[in-house]
């Protein structure tokens, strides 16, 4: 998630240098920086994916849409050996039929199919129609059962086949739907995260921001300093409180026995502490865990 976020801003800062556009070696330049390093013949493939002008530049416009993350990258510039679509399409179609095996969380979506598939086979063998055996095997699972076998006249009970089956398949499958489902929706969220979280640190600050930032922050010379940006961006996704910000602050300042409002390697790993330093610095870690904990 932030990955993506900080290779997103370093693509944005080019781009802006570049009067919202890159060429081929700019946009290598950018890959390079954040530890991509694509051969000649990938970075022609990566960077047609994005030109879709074909003039030799990548456009902002183009850039933003399409963008998902370096990682995406390399993997579509090793399959891209045609502008023919049939020879795109079934290199784009091996890459994701390979990758259903290769990543864990594809696995567990392969697995739930497959399991669902057998609880609509195991109701056509039953008797049921095509509708009816996949109202089955999904309802099993998500409800506890809407559709199910019917009792037996004479005793009065399901047969012992039919109660077997739908024990083992409830059993197996509702936590393999559940797993499922808390996977898709973990998808979804980091992704949401993702955006929000790129919105609001490129967001500008409002006044009263500014104001908090500037005097009540690291500094007090009514300016931002990177220290008091940062400190900021953590307030404004909520991972950061005033009473932690004190706390910290406390405990540097227990460090910073020169009161020159910096640390030196000494100062940091407590080489230089004495005794009844040592001891307030733990009461302040005390107090702390106990604040946290409330």
């Amino acid at each position: 998630m932030y990955k993506v976020i900080v290779e997103r801003y370093s693509f944005d800062k080019a781009f802006k240098a570049g009067n919202f556009r890159l060429s081929y070696d700019e946009f290598d330049s950018v890959l390079r920086s954040n530890g991509c390093n694509l051969s000649d013949t990938e970075l022609k493939k990566a960077c047609s994916e994005y030109d879709l002008d074909h003039n030799g530049f990548i456009q902002y416009e183009d850039f933003d849409r399409i963008f998902e993350g370096i990682d995406n990258i390399v993997p579509s510039s090793r399959y891209i050996n045609s502008r023919r679509l049939p020879l795109r399409f079934a290199a784009r179609t091996f890459d994701a039929f390979t990758s259903l095996f290769t990543d864990k969380n594809r696995r567990i979506n392969i697995l739930f199919v497959f399991w669902i598939g057998v609880g609509v086979a195991w109701g056509r063998r039953y008797g049921w129609d095509l509708i009816t055996a996949t109202h089955f095997a999904v309802s099993a699972l998500a409800t506890g059962g809407l559709t199910a076998p019917a009792n037996n006249p004479e005793s009065g009970y399901m047969d012992t086949e039919p109660a077997l089956f739908c024990a083992l398949y409830s059993i197996l499958g509702i936590p393999l739907f559940s797993f499922t489902l808390t996977q898709f929706a973990r998808i979804l969220i980091e992704k949401y995260y993702a955006e929000d979280e790129y919105a609001r640190i490129t967001q500008p600050l409002s006044p009263s921001e500014f104001e908090f930032a500037s005097r009540r922050l690291c500094s007090t010379d009514d300016a931002i300093h990177l220290s008091d940006f940062i400190i900021l961006q953590l307030f404004r996704q909520g991972k950061l409180s005033v009473e932690e910000l004190d706390y910290m602050k406390i405990q540097f300042r227990a460090f910073d026995k020169g009161r020159d409002g910096r640390l030196s390697r000494s100062e940091a790993t407590l080489s230089e502490l004495d005794d009844d330093e040592r001891w307030a610095q733990m009461r302040n870690e005390e107090k702390f865990n106990r604040h946290s904990s409330s």
